[in-house]
């Protein structure tokens, strides 16, 4: 099927069709401890992958809005630990992150740790631009990881729109990204052709829920950071050679024009 979906207006219209979950009614589903898995595709199929969803899933909205922006600040040691931990392939590995929601204005400092087990649990703390918030950072870091906050630099800023849908029938959670956009201090790339989604779920187990919508598209699983390839993409100096399928897919599909080019 030739997806009708060109800009986002289009998106918010499709989307517009779903029942709608609110913020306080998230709070059965945040999967702060939970299993993650990923997928990469091109924006063409998001009205294939909205209308397969539409009967079991509900969308959050937030002021009236259900195609949401985030902005995210990524930050690591001077020698870029993390990263490279996710680079070489350690299983039990720390991201640390400020996010904006930018429709409430709401900040958080996130940290996500992967275990050894394949599991992901995230702690946050918010922020209101007060003196407490460095007070507040600094506990949740030297908690949390085995870093401390005033050893960490900003390395990557991020930007995108989000579409979240959630399943109360096992208790699985959506997340749709696209409209990537990253910059730092070498540059900036925007990818308008590449989406990524993630299933979060409270367990792994059978191929259930939006994993069957995945696979009857022909969308295959796989593992990605928005923030080691944005930085992979803007510093070709930094150790990513094992990233570079990786990077070349995400090119690809960047560079697919269909019949309309898909427009913010």
């Amino acid at each position: 099927m030739q997806s009708k979906i060109t800009s986002y207006e289009d998106i918010a219209q499709l989307l517009a069709k779903f029942k709608a979950i609110s913020l306080p009614e998230m709070d059965s589903v945040n999967l702060l401890n939970r299993t993650e898995k990923k997928f990469i595709m091109h924006v063409s199929k998001i009205e294939a992958v909205l209308l397969l969803a539409l009967a079991d899933y509900r969308v959050l909205e937030i002021n009236a809005s259900r195609l949401l922006e985030y902005s995210t600040e990524y930050f690591d040691t001077f020698d870029n630990v993390m990263y490279l931990a996710h680079h070489n392939g350690r299983q039990n590995r720390f991201k640390v992150r400020k996010r904006e929601y930018l429709i409430s204005g709401e900040q958080f400092l996130e940290v996500k740790r992967r275990y050894n087990n394949g599991r992901t649990q995230k702690k946050r703390v918010e922020l209101n631009g007060s003196a407490t918030d460095g007070v507040y950072g600094q506990v949740l870091v030297e908690a949390a990881t085995p870093y401390k906050l005033n050893g960490l630099e900003k390395k990557l800023e991020n930007t995108f729109h989000r579409i979240t849908l959630v399943n109360d029938a096992c208790l699985e959670r959506i997340t749709i990204d696209l409209g990537l956009s990253f910059r730092n201090d070498k540059g900036s790339i925007n990818l308008p052709s590449v989406s990524i989604i993630e299933i979060k779920k409270e367990k792994a187990g059978p191929v259930t829920g939006f994993e069957l919508i995945m696979h009857k598209l022909g969308i295959h699983g796989s593992s990605v950071s928005k923030y080691c390839i944005g930085r992979a993409l803007l510093e070709p100096t930094l150790k990513a050679n094992l990233f570079q399928n990786k990077i070349r897919y995400l090119t690809k599909l960047n560079a697919i024009v269909h019949d309309h080019s898909f427009k913010p």
